[in-house]
């Protein structure tokens, strides 16, 4: 098992300010998704979780899509 060591200047501080929020996500080619749609795989995730059963966000995220797609985002949760 490896071992890790990272050194941080404590307490981190979370960035909030959208420029830089912009710049990192084009360097990195990773965005956020809408509000909606991380509120949607998060609740669902959490459900899943409690459920004991596996998942993968980003295949909830997929699911996302398909469910607002066909319209039925809110069958997951009856």
């Amino acid at each position: 098992m490896a071992s890790y060591e990272f050194e941080h200047d404590w307490p981190l501080i979370p960035v909030t300010d959208p420029e830089r929020i912009r710049k990192a996500c084009e360097v990195t080619g990773i965005y956020p998704y809408p509000k909606e749609k991380q509120a949607w795989v998060s609740k669902y995730a959490i459900k899943l979780y409690h459920e004991g059963k596996p998942f993968d966000t980003e295949e909830l995220a997929k699911e996302y899509d398909l469910r607002k797609a066909n319209g039925t985002l809110n069958d997951v949760f009856k």
